[in-house]
């Protein structure tokens, strides 16, 4: 979706189906770390997720609940590995479909400026 990404875990049958046809994105290993590109702001309360704004690229995203959860964590310096337990924990969804995605959605975000690799 042109201007919005976000990490949906609730469509699990229609995402079980697309991650079977799809190659995973990067090679981001499970400890990986990520931190907040400096320019990135977000707000937070808006709907059920967040809105990030990136100040020098003016670039924007709507992150939906799922997504918001991930920005939390990638605030709390989580890995990748981390990031999967935990969401395995709070979603109905297995491990294997939240990482396929949950790399997806990283790799958006660093390829879009809202995220860097490793802590600043």
């Amino acid at each position: 979706m042109a201007g919005l990404f976000s990490l949906d875990l609730q469509s699990v049958d229609r995402l079980q189906r697309d991650a079977s046809r799809r190659p995973m994105q990067g090679t981001l290993d499970e400890g990986a770390i990520f931190a907040i590109d400096t320019g990135t702001r977000a707000t937070t309360g808006w709907r059920d997720g967040r809105l990030l704004m990136h100040v020098d690229s003016l670039r924007t995203c709507a992150l939906n609940g799922v997504g918001s959860r991930v920005w939390a964590l990638i605030e709390e310096g989580c890995s990748i590995g981390e990031m999967v337990g935990t969401l395995s924990e709070e979603y109905d969804a297995t491990a294997p479909l939240i990482e396929r995605n949950l790399r997806d959605f990283l790799a958006d975000l660093l390829a879009k400026g809202f995220i860097v690799e490793g802590p600043i």
